[in-house]
């Protein structure tokens, strides 16, 4: 078949012609595609100095309070009595939450226990004159002590009331003041009396002295002898009366001292049954509680481990409820730091937290910082303190309901660095080795 050498040589052409086109490139195409890689490589840079990717140690950790939630046991094997709170109450330190089975009547022994505290401070004595008891008959083992305390407080009403010795004490100062204006009067009669023999003596002297002159009879001088010694007479008489009124003065005195001392000895035994009465009472109801009630040993919310109702069994040393503090509280968390690269961290830094509880995905992370790292090693870890907001509020803006020490993971981050710094301190260090 005879070649056709005319189509052979506009094939020829036409490749020639496309291989012009394809040897030689577009500048505009050129000028296009630098420009986009360049902004390309551009959005890369900046996007890696934009991206974080910081330098963390991941631990494990425990959110907790300064007031951590208190987990209240069982003491002995018995059964519920009452519930006197439900879960989710809010009670306070030292209130009654049940009472488990006992001889004695619970609403007794709250009764009891407010008349112990009346009666309770620094004005005891005054509050025990005015306490008003109640006819308690159902105080179980604490019936004896409670009949006791109550006879020793109506005793002491009872010598208060009659008060012998401060009436016989009061008579005697009466007699006393008696006494001592008998004494008075004796004495002035003395004194005078005493005056009035100097003077009958004078006169009786002067008699014998005119006797022995023969100048007067002698009936004369013995009639003022017979005066003189009634003079002498009364004077002593006198003298005995006021002696006796001395010594009378004198045995009212001891009286009066040996009433005030009946009267303190008697009242300082009567205070002491009362007081021994007292705290022999107040160690009982202490007794009783301890044994028979669970109360909540700080303020906070209650919240029951599968309590359901009253006459419910419960095991000795058995879980039965927690109390978590509402208020005033500062959270934190204590995060175990290894060993390992433990040499990083410093107070100071920044600590993202995610909740086991809580999926950070939903509720976001908690943010807090680093304000003290023990100085020992416990078990093969450090112990770091993570203070976290005064309001457990996560990063999506989410309040967290306060339970019972959340746990979760801690990522401190040691250093801040951005996608960027990472790859070239990579590069750097390597170039370093």
């Amino acid at each position: 078949m005879p070649i056709d050498e005319q189509k052979i040589s506009r094939i020829n052409v036409r490749s020639e012609y496309f291989q012009d086109i394809l040897d030689k490139v577009p500048s505009r195409i050129i000028t296009y595609g630098s420009t986009g890689m360049l902004v390309i490589l551009l959005i890369i840079i900046i996007g890696m100095k934009i991206v974080r990717y910081p330098d963390v140690i991941t631990t494990e950790a425990v959110v907790t309070t300064n007031t951590p939630p208190v987990t209240v046991h069982n003491r002995v094997s018995s059964r519920i009595v009452s519930l006197l709170k439900a879960d989710q109450d809010t009670v306070t330190a030292g209130e009654w939450v049940m009472v488990l089975y006992n001889s004695a009547s619970y609403q007794e022994v709250l009764r009891l226990r407010d008349i112990l505290k009346n009666v309770k401070g620094p004005a005891f004595w005054e509050k025990i004159d005015t306490v008003k008891f109640e006819e308690l008959t159902a105080l179980g083992d604490m019936q004896s002590g409670y009949a006791r305390f109550y006879k020793s407080v109506e005793e002491l009403r009872l010598f208060n009331r009659l008060n012998i010795q401060h009436r016989q004490l009061t008579i005697n100062a009466d007699r006393a003041k008696s006494m001592n204006a008998l004494n008075k009067q004796l004495q002035n009669k003395l004194t005078i009396l005493q005056r009035q023999s100097l003077l009958s003596k004078s006169d009786f002297d002067r008699n014998k002295l005119l006797d022995s002159m023969r100048v007067i009879a002698k009936t004369e001088v013995e009639q003022k002898e017979i005066s003189y010694l009634n003079t002498q007479n009364i004077l002593e008489e006198l003298n005995n009366s006021r002696i006796n009124n001395q010594l009378q003065e004198q045995a009212l005195n001891k009286e009066n001292v040996t009433l005030a001392a009946d009267y303190d000895n008697t009242l300082f035994t009567l205070r002491k049954n009362i007081f021994q009465s007292y705290s022999d009472l107040t160690f009982q109801l202490t007794e009783w509680q301890n044994k028979y009630v669970l109360d909540a040993p700080v303020s906070g919310v209650l919240n029951f481990y599968d309590i359901r109702t009253a006459d419910q069994f419960l095991s000795n040393e058995q879980k039965v409820f927690t109390v978590t503090p509402v208020s005033g509280e500062e959270y934190f968390a204590i995060a175990k730091l290894p060993v390992t690269n433990s040499g990083k961290v410093r107070v100071g830094l920044k600590c993202n937290i995610r909740l086991n509880n809580y999926p950070y995905t939903e509720y976001g992370m908690l943010k807090g910082t680093v304000t003290a790292i023990s100085a020992a090693v416990k078990e093969g870890f450090y112990s770091v303190k993570v203070q976290l907001p005064n309001h457990l509020v996560t990063t999506l803006h989410k309040p967290l309901d306060n339970k019972s020490e959340l746990t979760g993971q801690a990522d401190i981050i040691v250093e801040d660095l951005t996608l960027y710094d990472r790859l070239f301190n990579s590069i750097i260090n390597k170039n370093t080795y």
